[in-house]
């Protein structure tokens, strides 16, 4: 449930305690693996994460929610007493973004790390469909050298020229 949603879902002074991972002070809200993750035998050990800072959580989350109190980090997670405002508020209000300089780090980081994991699902990829070329291949080679092919190729010969007979070839 976006937080968008859950600020409609609630009712006023409800708090809400949110864990977040707040690795990185520099950058907004990142989602890593998001395209590794949708790979099916990565799904299972990572899927996708979604990391913000505080300043982010701040800003954009404080457009719906005050913000009462973050504290500390705890095994890598920080966590928000959030308590919703008496407003109306919108995914795009919240997405909005500020005047702060490191709304454009964040975008221009999120970007290019997007682009390595494009670049990382392109060659695993890749590197998928070779590998299926060459069973394929070898496969067939198998089937090709097998002892049954062999001793049924002049049947396979006949059926193709009687088909070809028929369709007037």
């Amino acid at each position: 449930m976006s937080h968008t949603h859950q600020h409609t879902a609630t009712s006023p002074d409800t708090e809400w305690l949110r864990t977040f991972a707040d690795y990185w002070k520099r950058i907004g809200p990142e989602t890593k693996d998001a395209i590794v993750g949708l790979l099916p035998d990565d799904w299972s050990l990572e899927g996708k994460r979604c990391w913000t800072s505080d300043w982010w959580l701040r800003e954009h989350w404080g457009r719906a929610f005050e913000v009462v109190e973050i504290g500390p980090r705890i095994h890598n997670s920080s966590w928000a007493l959030l308590r919703k405002r008496d407003i109306s508020v919108t995914v795009d209000d919240v997405a909005r973004p500020a005047d702060d300089p490191r709304e454009y780090y964040a975008v221009r980081h999120n970007l290019l790390r997007a682009q390595r994991e494009i670049d990382y699902a392109e060659a695993r990829l890749a590197a998928a469909q070779r590998e299926a070329a060459e069973q394929l291949a070898a496969l067939r080679d198998s089937r090709e050298r097998s002892r049954s092919w062999r001793v049924t190729g002049p049947l396979r010969q006949l059926a193709r020229c009687a088909r070809t007979r028929r369709s007037g070839g």
